[in-house]
């Protein structure tokens, strides 16, 4: 379980900083790393989808 905490919060961090990085002030980036997150993993999980139909095909 530590390990799954521990990567949430790379994670998050990360998302954090990279909207700091471009120009989203922090308490801004904070709450919308969140959101970047969930999107990611949707785009990542959209991706893998289209690549197991085209595989499929």
């Amino acid at each position: 379980m530590k390990d799954y905490v521990a990567e949430a919060a790379g994670l998050t961090n990360r998302a954090v900083n990279l909207l700091w990085e471009l120009g989203v002030p922090h308490d801004d980036a904070v709450r919308l790393a969140p959101t970047v997150l969930t999107v990611a993993r949707t785009l990542e999980e959209r991706d893998a989808l289209d690549r197991i139909v085209e595989n499929l095909l």
